[in-house]
């Protein structure tokens, strides 16, 4: 195995081929010192506790793909539409936001400086 082949590899099947290296007869010949053993022992528990950073997405992946065979999918046109509608829409409000926020300080401002005239 190539370093390119366990570069390819998800933690778990890092993991899992880890596991089965030391576990191998070849491993059984191989002396660690205490603190080599207690940094691959570190090392092995920080593997199983890799997180899939995608975990979370399994759920609604799963919902989607029902309502896809269910015929209550949205289509990707619509989908893109509606994203257009949302941004020109978030645009328009930006520009607004900072037409009234100039205006907003331009007043304070002139304000500020007629109230502090002796």
């Amino acid at each position: 195995m190539t370093p390119q082949d366990l570069a390819t590899l998800s933690p778990q099947e890092r993991l899992d081929l880890t596991l089965d290296l030391l576990e191998s007869p070849a491993a059984e010949g191989v002396a660690l010192t205490p603190a080599q053993d207690a940094a691959l022992v570190q090392r092995i528990a920080g593997l199983r506790d890799v997180h899939d950073e995608l975990e979370w997405t399994k759920p609604l992946l799963a919902e989607a793909i029902a309502e896809i065979d269910r015929g209550e999918g949205v289509p990707l046109a619509e989908v893109e539409a509606r994203l257009d509608g949302l941004l020109v829409q978030c645009q328009r409000n930006s520009r607004s936001f900072v037409r009234t926020e100039k205006t907003c300080t331009a007043t304070r401002c002139a304000t500020a400086s007629r109230t502090q005239r002796p």
